[in-house]
């Protein structure tokens, strides 16, 4: 489905996730630690402290394509109705959206995405992701964070928001966004609502069984690296 006349940018740019506004290449990557869950960041990047901001915990209500074609991931807060509110757009390259559209549907690809991987990896060694947070937008750019649990505490992981997402998603953890983003870079829920049930099917069921579908017909040589 479209959404609206929001001008966005290729999230596949500089491997970015973009808000509606122009940007640059994606912050710096930070990686830290603590039993006390207080965060420290390096690389000049100063996040919001969390615990002075409100966070609202989302849902992914959909994936849906922008009137440029654009892959666009729809978060909305889990206390809503599908129609209330508003809903909070990013931009992702069409291989995130693949694996979040993968994730939603519960099936099995015939060989591992790298979002697989990830879990695995963070089963192997004991660690779970306890949630994820969409934090701020930077100059067009989401940024967010990956809060993992391990044997010491708390690892915090600076992220794209599409990452974040699509892991979150196969650990079964919370998703949250800070409330000012939503606010700021929401687009009404309506809207989309409207757009969604004019496109799909009565039963809604197009976009899952097309993708049924391509489940049934890939050649697993498609998921080889």
């Amino acid at each position: 489905m479209a959404v609206g006349n929001r001008k966005q940018q290729n999230a596949s740019l500089n491997g970015s996730d973009r808000g509606p506004l122009p940007g640059l290449s994606e912050g710096p990557t930070a990686v830290s630690w603590s039993a006390t869950g207080d965060r420290t960041y390096d690389g000049g990047v100063t996040p919001d402290d969390p615990t002075g901001v409100a966070m609202v915990q989302v849902r992914v209500f959909g994936i849906a394509l922008d009137n440029e074609g654009e892959h666009i991931i729809l978060l909305k807060p889990v206390a809503e109705a599908p129609a209330v509110g508003n809903l909070l757009p990013i931009a992702v390259g069409e291989q995130e959206a693949t694996s979040t559209l993968i994730a939603l549907s519960g099936e099995t690809p015939p060989r591992p995405q790298s979002h697989d991987l990830m879990k695995t990896l963070l089963d192997t060694v004991g660690a779970h992701v306890e949630r994820v947070d969409v934090t701020r937008i930077e100059q067009g750019t989401f940024y967010a964070e990956i809060t993992l649990g391990i044997a010491a505490g708390s690892l915090v992981l600076d992220a794209r928001p599409s990452d974040s997402i699509a892991l979150a998603l196969r650990a079964e953890a919370p998703i949250f966004v800070a409330d000012d983003v939503l606010e700021e870079e929401g687009i009404p829920a309506a809207l989309v609502e409207s757009a969604r049930t004019e496109e799909e099917e009565p039963d809604g069921e197009q976009t899952l069984d097309e993708f049924k579908e391509f489940i049934e017909h890939v050649d697993p040589e498609d998921f080889q690296g």
